[in-house]
């Protein structure tokens, strides 16, 4: 956890990140059974954090894309007219491959992340 001092009024100020826990319950992660032996898999009704940091459909914040695509798996889960598999919970696996984006958009936040980071670099050098 950071904290932080405001200096002229003594306040402190936390920055309280979430731990995995919390955010496999947000996703709704369950160890499900997979009938072989006591073989277990993941899966969630939203991809996990880590599947999802540095997918393709990781813009670095939220926006309109996100929120549609946030939009059209609650109607999935919610429509009972759909097939079983499609509004359960889904694997890793499957996330990965939803969550992968295109090569272009992979390319595109790999060049900026670098870019980013020597244009940070040059500034704090000079």
């Amino acid at each position: 956890m950071l904290t932080a001092r405001d200096m002229t009024t003594n306040e402190i100020f936390l920055d309280d990140t979430l731990t995995d826990v919390e955010f496999d319950l947000i996703c709704g992660t369950y160890v499900c059974h997979t009938g072989f032996g006591d073989q277990t898999a993941m899966r969630s009704w939203f991809p996990s954090l880590t599947t999802f940091e540095g997918s393709g459909e990781d813009y670095g914040r939220w926006n309109g894309q996100r929120e549609d695509s946030f939009f059209r798996r609650l109607d999935e889960i919610n429509n009972v007219n759909r097939e079983a598999s499609s509004r359960g919970p889904i694997n890793a696996k499957k996330w990965r491959d939803l969550m992968r984006g295109t090569k272009e958009l992979r390319r595109l936040r790999d060049d900026i992340e670098k870019w980013s980071d020597a244009f940070i670099r040059q500034q704090l050098t000079q």
